[in-house]
């Protein structure tokens, strides 16, 4: 029972570390798993504290599977949505082709079931079956690199290495007039995550889940607690109150961020993909320089840090749905 009980502690761990739990907290959830371990098989007596920790151990099980290494839903549908305003159409036919290989499709129905695509690798990561993909979505590096080391990505389980494969799959794919819907997702997905710049971060606080923070939401006078990971994903940009209207992503000038030549190859994609990588690294370690180093505690945002920080990750979707599309529209024609 106590051989169990380890196990079943380490991998609550495991996952509440992403959290950014305090180490009271750890502690307390540690020696309350330890303790029924400790308790004689049979035994009825059940106290209060015994109750409360039974509530806490269930619902920090029922989050265990679910990683915090993903950017928002709401932010890959902007990024598709926008992505799909840009296509060209043979893309067009490509993308229709995955979604509904078996019917032709209205706008509004292709526009619902891109951006369902685009947030399909989210949620199916959190299941047993496709446990294996919740690394596909980030890179870590040390926080001495400068750029991404050459062994960065181990065994191919990290968003550089996937984004290649997936983006060689899809062109195979559309060359064999055959484009199935998870190479599609897979692509769209990764390249919105590649954008986040904590998606390109350090190993050493999991991407920012471990560095905590306060900010201050729309209409709120008091501060929130967060991580910075959680904050870049979604929280960032939910800034914005009730009575603003829905946002769209403003097209840019592709020309300043879409390569001139189109990687044939999966080597050559893969360069193309560690540049973009690159790029958000170098944004991480602006985010990073405009906090304090020395501090421990949780660190008020000022109000222009968050301003910067959000036009920033505004820049990034922008960036990431011009590439996006300009990706599709190459590819679609590579296929001819």
């Amino acid at each position: 029972m106590r051989q169990i009980a380890h196990s079943v502690t380490g991998c609550i761990m495991n996952n509440i570390d992403r959290y950014g739990v305090r180490d009271s907290i750890r502690r307390f959830l540690r020696e309350s798993i330890l303790g029924f371990a400790e308790r004689p098989i049979g035994s009825r007596i059940v106290s209060r504290n015994d109750k409360l920790h039974i509530v806490i151990l269930g619902l920090l099980l029922a989050i265990s599977p679910v990683s915090s290494h993903a950017f928002d839903g709401k932010r890959h549908a902007e990024i598709c949505l926008a992505t799909l305003q840009n296509l060209n159409r043979p893309a067009l036919y490509l993308v229709e082709q995955a979604l509904f290989p078996q019917q032709a499709t209205a706008t509004s129905s292709l526009a619902k079931g891109f951006t369902q695509a685009c947030r399909w690798p989210d949620k199916i990561k959190k299941t047993w079956r496709h446990r294996n993909t919740r690394s596909w979505h980030y890179l870590n590096v040390e926080r001495a690199d400068q750029t991404i080391p050459k062994d960065a990505c181990r065994h191919q389980e990290c968003v550089t290495q996937q984004l290649a494969d997936y983006w060689q799959t899809l062109e195979e794919q559309a060359r064999d007039n055959r484009v199935e819907y998870d190479s599609l997702a897979f692509v769209g997905h990764f390249i919105a995550d590649l954008h986040q710049p904590l998606h390109i971060s350090y190993g050493d606080d999991a991407g920012g889940n471990r560095r905590r923070i306060w900010w201050q939401p729309p209409l709120m006078k008091q501060l929130l607690e967060t991580n910075l990971h959680s904050y870049w994903d979604g929280q960032l940009l939910d800034q914005e109150s009730s009575k603003t209207p829905k946002r769209t992503l403003q097209p840019i000038d592709c020309q300043q961020y879409c390569p001139t030549q189109y990687p044939t190859s999966r080597r050559a994609k893969q360069v193309l993909i560690e540049q973009w990588a690159n790029q958000s690294l170098a944004i991480t370690q602006q985010i990073y320089q405009d906090l304090d180093p020395l501090q421990k505690k949780p660190q008020p945002l000022p109000m222009k840090i968050q301003q910067k920080w959000r036009n920033l990750l505004i820049q990034q979707q922008q960036i990431a749905a011009q590439r996006f599309s300009w990706l599709l529209n190459k590819t679609a024609i590579a296929a001819q």
